[in-house]
């Protein structure tokens, strides 16, 4: 079901910078121009995107905080049942 959605995402986004191109274009810009900026405007969206998404792959953003606090308490309630 994702890969479905992800699979009609990609005609849909170009769709939508279709039809940004177009309503650029009504506004008087050249088509060319108008197709230039709906793709300058996709390039700096996924650019940010990208950023955003290696900023959350960084090594300490995936540890499992929760767990290592967990098993630390889990831990010291040991030593305290063992003394």
């Amino acid at each position: 079901m994702l890969f479905g959605a992800m699979l009609l995402l990609i005609p849909a986004l170009v769709l939508f910078l279709i039809a940004l191109a177009a309503w650029l274009t009504s506004l008087g810009l050249s088509p060319l121009t108008a197709h230039f900026l709906s793709g300058c405007v996709a390039l700096v969206v996924s650019g940010v995107m990208a950023f955003v998404g290696l900023a959350r792959l960084k090594p300490s953003s995936l540890a499992p905080r929760e767990t290592i606090r967990e098993v630390k308490r889990d831990i010291a309630a040991a030593k305290e049942m063992a003394s």
